[in-house]
């Protein structure tokens, strides 16, 4: 589709071919030229019958492929049809769109052609450099086309000029031909196909269902020329294929017969694929044929009994005839019986015996039933459990008969009379039920119960006799029995044991181990375990202790061991024995006690013991030696000794032992001088039990007196004298009298550095031991001044800077020079007076070891601004409202720093649409400086193009009541660029007819586009959109309406509101509700009508009929 932006380019052409002639005429800047003639056009083949499964809204696998059509060649036919420049612009036809790729073009001579853009409305060619000397030609190669909607086969039409600034002899816009374009149906579409039936239920004796297929492909064209093939589940089908093909609206039919009754789903295939539509057809069965009763074939059954029969009717064709009734009768042959209306049999009699079922005049029999001789079941219940001694019981059972039951005892201890059951003794007994049968009922099968007679419980009791202590918890135990049966022969025997041996009052006796003995210990149950309570008393015996003489040991412990006067130990016991003295202390006849534990497993508790104290001993005084052990000291000039005595009393005596003197044999330092003790003496509450020494004699040392002597710490500058040695006692003190001899003395050299303070010879004498603490004489370093100056430089992206070092502060006679490892600027970054910072500073020359001097330095410089030049390049976009450019601006001269980066942006000068539009470069470098590090130069000599976006425009159009007019209102929409100021317009909007309908096509025509911005779109000038026509309601009321009884009545009027449109018409009459009498009877609205495109809403009236005042009515 063309917009009026083409109309206003040809207009623009036409202006500038007039302009160009007056050039011509007034400075002759054209050559002249002959008349001209006309181009020759070779229009585009390939575009004719192309499928509509290729349309843009296809959902077929190949759906909007494009098709590539032939080339289109124009060439002159004199040598100045084509102009020297300009546009030249095709458009496809209403319903088509060019693809936007891969269009090329081929000239000759020197003609230039490019394809300047390429959209789906539009192909745009910019020509140039023509030469009017020669003729000269331009072919456009890898047109491809769509169309937009496959439902639209008329979407036919050719390619033609839509515009452009290019003169083109013979070329009319909208009319020369450059390539003729249409569609043809596609393929066949499954889903889209329809299967349609004639009727939905026919029966199974001749009936008819016809198939109408309708093939289309898959935008609902019909697809003439096809036989498809129809097919039906189920069985017994005769199926009519169709004998011609589908026609003009793609249809032929076929048909259905069956001789099964049942509901087949019909299906058709085209090509062998199959129709996503079926169709059901349901075959009801034909007319009543026969009649089967079931169950068939012979039959048994016993008197008293049933059989349920039921029948079912057939067709010819054997199909099940739902729904039908049945009426039943017995035909008796030697036996009898009786059915019920749903075919219920009932057996009387033994013998045989048939059952008919008969509708309408058709009948079934079953098979030949026998009636057989009954048979009888036995109920006997379930006997419950018995105990020896439990009084007789009856049992009892019944049989289905009602004839008499026997009972006998097939096992166990049990006897029967009658139905009485009498117990004899434990175990299991089994009881049987019979009954024998007579003419009309067979023997029962017997039925047998067993129950069990469980023993009878009886209790057990014991008693035990009381014992003294004997060493184990044997017991003798007697029994009594409870609850025994007067007359039965049993007793009871087992064995007992105290709960342990020990003494105790009213233990606890066990008895285990009861067993009962005698003819009738089978039939009772009983506890095999008993107790009882009977003492254990303790036994006696009888200890005295001995005589025995010792020394006094500190305690009254004695070695002598008590005897047993009477009584013995039993069952293994033991016992400890022992005596001791009234106390520690010595005398003579001290009284002798005696004691012990006995072993009995518990406590001793076993026995009575009684200890006998009527014997006596002696303890006499221990000899005690007191030791001396002398104590060092340090030599203090004096023979004063100090001792620590020890002696070897009885651990825990309280003694305190102690002396007057203790003397050294000499005053002078040595090892193990003898040292005498005198006057020893012991005092304290156990002394009276002993004998000890007064004097002792032990050994010692005397060491020398620790003296410490710190030296003092001395310092000077290098070139200095040395001060004087000094020194301090730290630690000690010398004896009263006695004084030092010797001096200090240093380690030899004068460079910087530490030398040892020594002791040299200074002295004491032996009675001391001298410890001498060194110290250090510190020679420290002479002062040096280092001092720096730094050179400018252009930045590099670096930090490196160039200096210069001098020292001062040399000593005397030394000779010093400097020099250093690196000197950096404070940043890379362009600055005037920047600190240069300058490390790893050395000292050279003489003795520089012996000096300490600066190894930093600071001086200032500067660093300048690195010069580059940044150039746009050329470039060509669509208009998109904004001045970016997708170029990339590249430096001209000058380069960046290693680590720094930039990115180089372009714009064109202004938004618009345009040719030899200026590119301004320019850019942000990043070099942590805001770009400041450089001195950047944009050069603006490069131009480029910005040509016309494709502006799309789409209506939607709005619903309206019919109005009788296919007149309707839209509202534009388009994809503009946001922000730019455009006002679309259109000159008309009709639907394709005035009725009423949903969703019906809209076409818009006229669409124009003006505004600011208008000159960079260029747009589609048609559209088609969908909006609703509704009914238009028509209020119809109807005129209140009276009659006398018996007249006829009037006609029924009516008014209604608004008019209608034009021509249109009702159609049809009111009614009323029927009756005669006297009453009110609502007017309705009857047959009364509109056309489709009037909705009425109707209000009826409620006439009167008033009484008659004929004579003439009765």
């Amino acid at each position: 589709m063309k917009s009026n932006y083409f109309g206003f380019a040809n207009f623009i052409k036409k202006s500038f071919v007039a302009l160009a002639t007056i050039a011509f005429i007034a400075g002759g800047f054209f050559a002249p030229s002959t008349a001209m003639a006309v181009v020759n056009v070779a229009a585009a083949t390939n575009g004719t019958g192309i499928s509509a499964d290729k349309a843009a809204n296809s959902t077929n696998p190949a759906g909007g492929a494009f098709t590539a059509l032939g080339n289109i060649v124009i060439t002159e036919v004199d040598k100045a049809d084509i102009s020297k420049n300009g546009t030249f612009t095709i458009a496809p036809p209403t319903g088509w769109t060019f693809d936007t790729t891969g269009v090329t073009t081929l000239v000759t001579g020197g003609l230039v052609v490019d394809v300047m853009s390429q959209t789906p409305a539009l192909l745009t060619l910019a020509i140039s450099g023509k030469n009017n000397s020669q003729h000269e030609s331009f072919t456009i190669v890898g047109l491809q086309v769509r169309a937009t909607n496959g439902a639209n086969l008329l979407a036919s039409g050719n390619i033609t000029r839509a515009g452009g600034t290019a003169v083109v002899n013979g070329i009319t816009n909208d009319v020369t031909n450059f390539g003729s374009l249409s569609q043809v149906v596609g393929a066949f579409s499954p889903t889209v196909s329809t299967v349609v039936i004639s009727t939905g239920t026919v029966t199974t004796d001749g009936g008819v269902s016809t198939v109408t297929v309708t093939v289309k492909d898959q935008f609902g064209n019909p697809i003439p020329g096809i036989f498809p093939v129809i097919s039906a589940t189920g069985s017994g089908n005769t199926i009519v294929q169709p004998t011609v093909a589908t026609n003009v609206l793609g249809q032929t039919t076929g048909s259905l017969q069956s001789t099964v009754a049942e509901s087949k789903v019909v299906s058709v295939t085209v090509g062998g694929n199959p129709i996503t539509q079926t169709a059901t057809v349901n075959f009801n069965p034909g007319v009543l044929h026969h009649i089967t009763v079931a169950p068939t074939g012979p039959q048994s059954v016993t008197t008293g009994l049933t059989i349920p029969f039921s029948a079912q009717g057939y067709d010819f064709n054997n199909n099940a005839i739902p729904g039908l009734s049945y009426s039943w009768a017995v035909v008796p042959g030697t036996g009898t019986g009786s059915v019920n209306s749903t075919g219920l049999f009932t057996a009387d009699h033994p013998g045989t015996a048939t059952v008919t079922a008969t509708s309408g005049a058709i009948t079934g029999s079953s098979g030949t039933i026998t009636i057989l001789k009954a048979d009888q079941t036995i109920s006997f219940g379930a006997l419950s459990g018995k105990t020896y001694g439990d009084d007789p019981f009856t049992v009892s059972a019944t049989v289905s008969s009602g004839l008499p039951v026997e009972f006998a005892v097939t096992s166990g201890p049990a006897s029967i009379t009658g139905n009485l059951v009498t117990i004899t003794g434990a175990g299991t007994v089994e009881i049987t039920a019979t009954q024998g049968g007579n003419d009309y009922y067979n023997a029962a099968t017997p039925v047998p119960q067993s129950f069990v007679v469980e023993q009878k419980s009886i209790t057990v009791s014991a008693a035990a006799d009381s014992k003294v202590y004997d060493g184990n918890a044997n017991a003798v135990p007697t029994f009594t029995l409870a609850g025994i049966i007067m007359g039965d022969d049993v007793s009871a025997s087992g064995s007992a044991l105290f709960s342990d041996r020990n003494v105790g009052v009213g233990k606890l006796v066990t008895v285990s181990g009861v067993t009962l003995i005698g003819s009738d210990a089978g039939n009772y149950a009983y506890n095999t375990t008993a107790t009882t309570n009977a003492d254990i008393t303790a036994r006696p015996i009888t200890v005295t202790a001995v005589t025995d003489i010792k020394v006094y040991d500190g305690n009254a412990s004695s070695s002598g061991i008590p005897t047993i006067a009477s009584g013995i130990l039993v069952g293994g016991d033991t016992a400890v024995w022992m005596q001791v003295f009234d106390s520690k202390n010595i005398d003579t006849d001290k009284m002798l006690i005696p004691s012990g534990v006995v072993s009995d497993g518990n406590g001793g508790v076993n026995y009575a013991v009684t200890f006998i104290n009527d014997a006596t001993g002696e303890i006499t005084a221990r000899v005690l030696t007191v030791s001396a052990t002398g104590i060092n000291k340090v030599y203090d000039g004096n023979t004063d000794a100090t001792v620590n005595l020890s002696d070897d009393r009885v651990s825990g005596d309280s003694l305190t032992t102690s002396y007057t003197t203790a003397t050294f044999a000499d005053k002078n330092v040595n090892a193990g001088i003898i040292i005498s003790a005198a006057g020893i003496s012991i005092v304290g509450t156990d002394a009276g039990n002993y004998t000890f020494n007064t004097t002792a004699a032990t050994t010692a040392n005397i060491t020398a007196r620790p003296i410490t002597v710190t030296a003092e710490g001395k310092t000077k500058v290098y070139g200095q004298t040395d001060p004087v040695l000094d020194y301090d006692v730290t630690s000690g003190e010398l004896v009263s009298g006695e004084e030092f001899t010797g001096e200090l003395s240093r380690d030899a050299g004068e460079d910087i550095g530490e030398y040892n303070i020594n002791k040299n010879t200074l002295t004491l004498g032996t009675n001391y031991d001298l410890t001498y603490v060194g110290a250090k004489l510190t020679i420290s370093k002479a002062v040096a001044a280092v001092l720096a100056t730094a050179e400018n430089r252009v930045y590099d992206g670096g930090t490196d800077a160039a200096a210069s070092l001098t020292v001062t502060g040399a000593v005397s006679d030394d000779t010093l020079t400097a020099s250093y490892t690196s000197a950096t600027f404070s940043n890379k970054n362009v600055g005037a007076g920047k600190t240069v910072t300058v490390s790893g500073i050395t000292l050279n020359g003489t003795n520089p070891d012996n000096y300490s001097f600066n190894n930093t330095a600071t001086a200032a410089a500067d660093i300048t601004a690195l010069p580059i030049s940044v150039t746009a390049v050329t470039d060509t976009k669509e208009y998109d409202g904004s001045t970016n450019s997708t170029g990339v601006p590249t430096m001209t001269s000058g380069s960046l720093a290693t680590d720094d980066s930039v990115t180089w942006t372009q714009g064109f000068n202004n938004k618009n649409v345009g040719t030899g539009k200026t590119l301004i470069p320019t850019g942000t470098i990043s070099d942590g400086n805001s770009g400041n590090n450089y001195a950047v130069t944009f050069v603006t000599d490069i131009t480029g193009v910005i040509t016309p976006k494709t502006l799309v425009i789409s209506a939607t159009g709005q619903n309206k009541p019919y109005d009788g007019n296919n007149l309707a209102t839209v509202t534009l929409f388009d994809d503009r660029v946001s922000g730019d100021v455009l006002t679309t317009n259109y000159t008309s909007a009709t639907f394709t007819d005035a009725n009423v309908g949903m969703g019906k096509t809209v076409n818009v025509s006229g669409i124009t586009v003006t505004g600011t911005d208008a000159e960079n779109y260029v747009s589609n000038a048609t559209a088609i959109t969908t909006a609703d026509i509704t009914p238009l309601t028509i209020s119809v009321t109807a005129d209140i309406q009276t009659k006398v009884y018996g007249i006829l009545d009037p006609v029924l009027g009516f008014t209604f509101t608004p008019a209608l449109i034009g021509t249109d018409s009702f159609s049809g009459n009111l009614s009323r509700t029927s009756g005669e009498n006297v009453g009110i009877y609502p007017i309705n609205q009857g047959s009364l009508t509109l056309s489709s495109n009037y909705a009425i809403n109707f209000t009826g009236a409620n006439p009167s009929r008033y009484p008659s005042s004929r004579t003439d009515v009765s």
